[in-house]
């Protein structure tokens, strides 16, 4: 009986040991991180009184900031709670480290996600476009349906050639916005051109004792600025190939090694025919692909066009660029720029042409000529106002009417005086007019729409043009009047109860 009994002792001894070693370590532990804190306790106490204070300031403000933004966040779960209530929209359960530190796993490709995309930038062919369109179902001016409109066959190197922008809605139909800026221009694609002049340049670039392209000379440096060579300090050359660096190579050697010039952008001139259309006209100054671009008040249209510029046919003549307007007698005009010293005159129809004189303010010309060009529009002189306004000698002068890089009409037409014939004539025609309508009054009755813009013709809730509009009818539409009113503009109005379609 002995036996187990000092069994049983033993165990109980080493469990007691393992307890008290237990202890002892976590005494360890914890005497350790007394130490520590009793380690930043004096770093604290080393510290500036000023810091710490500012230190505690911090730890309140932050507390107060804490309870703030606690507050806001609980106003607004109350005022939203229907859409808050679902919770956050997740593509997994956050974990816990993701949770305290604010990083949230949202579901950023989900559908609910996209449609809202879709209606804010009503993106065509999609659900939430098709809404956001339906739920604005009246006209506005869409860039993405404008259209340019150009033969093929018109587009030839220095001819002269009309382009049409249609102006449409988002229904396609044309629509007519006042003060829309429309610009047009024309960028050269030279890829094919490029790549070649690259592959030459590399060729050329490539060292190699044999290469004979310039008699056995490196290739020129063509980073030395021009400047006339003097010889003898008498003589003056003006060709490159005399110059220092460059008198061992001929013109062609020169022309060879110098890269090819990239073809400019061509701006087009563009004026509003007042329907929805603007005439575009261009003259291209190279042959070679273009691409044209249209933008409406700043915005691409979205489509690109290619077109393909060719040679002109030989042996025939260009088209005169020269406009006939057989419906406009005045051919006077008025300089109207006020805080100006004048307009200038010059000899041929380019801004680079020489200067033959000064149109002053207010100063009347008259022109029997006028072109289109890239610089806007021109107008030759008669002689009369070559006499008056340019020096003596020349026989022909040009001003600029409209300048198509500023955006402005410098000339206006000139109001001619109305002679007594003339309204003789104009107040018969007044009185002709008004006996006609006196006839043709018949009062009440049906009557037909025969004639009405392209958005109908309108229904006012007075006899005036300045009432407001309350319907509209269309072409062909019956009408049935009851009575009619005569107003102050000498208008006949009817009174109208209702309307049959045909």
């Amino acid at each position: 009986m002995g036996a187990p009994q000092d069994g049983e002792n033993q165990q109980q001894s080493n469990k007691t040991l393992a307890e008290l070693q237990a202890r002892k370590n976590a005494i360890d532990i914890v005497g350790a991180i007394c130490r520590m804190a009793t380690d930043m306790l004096h770093r604290a106490n080393s510290l500036p009184p000023e810091i710490v204070t500012r230190i505690l300031v911090t730890v309140e403000e932050l507390e107060e900031d804490m309870e703030y933004i606690e507050e806001g966040s609980l106003m607004v779960f109350n005022e939203h709670s229907k859409l808050l209530g679902k919770g956050f929209a997740l593509s997994h359960p956050p974990s816990i480290m993701q949770a305290l530190e604010g990083n949230l796993p949202f579901c950023w490709q989900s559908n609910e996600r996209s449609f809202l995309k879709d209606f804010i930038a009503c993106n065509p062919g999609t659900s939430g476009g098709r809404i956001a369109r339906w739920l604005q179902p009246d006209s506005y001016l869409d860039p993405s349906q404008c259209e340019l409109v150009y033969n093929k066959e018109d587009l030839r190197c220095s001819w002269p050639a009309l382009l049409t922008v249609n102006t449409k809605d988002q229904y396609g139909n044309l629509v007519q916005v006042s003060n829309l800026k429309v610009e047009v221009k024309a960028i050269p694609v030279d890829q094919g051109i490029m790549g070649d002049d690259s592959k030459k340049m590399r060729r050329l670039s490539r060292p190699d004792n044999s290469n004979m392209t310039f008699g056995g000379h490196p290739p020129p440096c063509l980073d030395v600025p021009y400047e006339p060579t003097i010889k003898d300090k008498k003589d003056i050359f003006h060709a490159i190939c005399m110059m220092k660096p460059y008198e061992n190579y001929s013109f062609e050697e020169l022309r060879v090694a110098a890269p090819a010039v990239p073809r400019p952008s061509e701006n087009m001139l563009v004026r509003s025919n007042n329907d929805g259309t603007y005439l575009v006209n261009w003259t291209p100054g190279s042959v070679g692909l273009y691409s044209i671009h249209v933008t409406i008040d700043g915005f691409d249209t979205g489509e690109v066009y290619k077109v393909d510029v060719k040679d002109p046919p030989q042996g025939i003549t260009p088209p005169s660029q020269t406009e006939k307007k057989p419906h406009h007698t005045n051919k006077l005009r008025k300089f109207v720029q006020k805080y100006s010293s004048g307009l200038r005159a010059r000899t041929n129809p380019s801004l680079q042409s020489e200067q033959i004189g000064v149109i002053p303010p207010e100063g009347i010309i008259a022109f029997v000529d006028e072109i289109h060009n890239d610089d806007g529009v021109w107008l030759r002189l008669s002689q009369e106002s070559i006499r008056e306004h340019c020096t003596n000698g020349h026989i022909e002068g040009w001003v600029l009417q409209y300048n198509q890089h500023l955006g402005k009409t410098l000339l206006v037409p000139v109001e001619e005086p109305k002679s007594i014939a003339k309204e003789i004539i104009k107040e018969t025609i007044r009185r002709n007019l008004k006996a006609e309508a006196t006839k043709h009054r018949r009062g009440p009755g049906v009557y037909q729409v025969i004639k009405c813009g392209s958005f109908g013709h309108n229904i006012r809730c007075g006899a005036g043009l300045k009432s407001t509009p309350v319907g509209m009818f269309t072409l062909e539409d019956k009408v049935l009047a009851i009575a009619d009113v005569s107003s102050k503009q000498k208008l006949l109005f009817y009174r109208e109860i209702f309307v049959m379609e045909n």
